[in-house]
């Protein structure tokens, strides 16, 4: 389609001494501006800018920079010989939006080639155009110089089938399901590996406490194994806090005594 479109701006320039404008509008909201003319060495070439410019280039055909300066709603060429010169850059200030379509509103001195989003439509324009196409799924109206006001809507996002929407909801389901998996294995290996290294770092007060505990099914009172230690009552209350910080026992009421369990031996 770049190439139908450029062709016909050429036939624009040969036939005519002013220049040929191409204008893409983009989805997004922005548009290209595009001016193709010829020029003669040394003599300055001035084009009118349509909307306000953003990152102006300006080049021959074989790739060749053009020096030019943007002032006051012109970009003067200043060209260094002869050919066929390129002009472009971006705008947003020509396409304003309503809550149901898109208006492109234009005042060119040229004729113009503008070329609306892919699978768009048309449901607006004040003016009959001189030709209306569709190339490519994009409508092309080529317009003379003047005021324009054009009014599109943008095609609706493709649909997914319901097939494919199962396939990619049973695809990402099991996705989920791994990095579940892993996380809840991930904090397995590290919930036993600080416990490992909480155990090889305990006092040997805590250690006998534990022996005492898996030799006594797993839990006993307090006061047991304070008698069976041979310890102070204080000693053992920190012990045993220090192991239910860790996670290695818990301690719950029973009558006037504390029991002492082992947790996950």
């Amino acid at each position: 389609m770049r190439a139908a479109v450029a062709a016909l701006l050429l036939l624009l320039v040969i036939a005519q001494p002013q220049p040929a404008v191409k204008i893409v509008v983009y989805p997004s909201g922005y548009a290209r501006i595009t001016y193709y003319a010829s020029v003669t060495a040394l003599v300055p070439e001035t084009f009118k800018e349509i909307g306000s410019p953003q990152l102006i280039t300006a080049y021959y055909t074989n790739g060749t920079p053009v020096p030019y300066v943007s002032q006051n709603g012109t970009i003067t060429l200043e060209p260094p010989y002869n050919g066929t010169v390129t002009v472009d850059y971006y705008t947003e200030s020509i396409i304003t939006k309503n809550s149901l379509s898109w208006t492109l509103n234009i005042s060119t001195p040229y004729t113009a080639v503008i070329q609306l989003p892919y699978n768009s439509s048309l449901i607006y324009i004040n003016r009959v155009p001189e030709s209306v196409s569709v190339v490519n799924g994009s409508i092309l109206l080529t317009v003379a110089p003047g005021n324009w006001s054009v009014g599109y809507i943008l095609a609706p996002p493709a649909q997914v089938s319901p097939v494919t929407q199962s396939y990619q909801t049973y695809y990402y389901a099991i996705v989920a399901a791994v990095v579940v998996l892993a996380v809840a294995v991930s904090l397995l290996v590290l919930r036993r590996r600080r416990r490992t290294s909480s155990i090889e770092s305990l006092r040997d007060l805590d250690r006998q406490i534990i022996r005492y505990l898996k030799d006594h099914g797993g839990s006993a009172r307090e006061g047991e194994i304070r008698q069976a230690l041979v310890i102070p009552k204080t000693t053992e209350w920190r012990a045993i806090k220090r192991l239910e910080r860790e996670g290695i026992v818990k301690v719950r009421k029973v009558g006037k005594d504390n029991v002492v369990e082992l947790v996950n031996q």
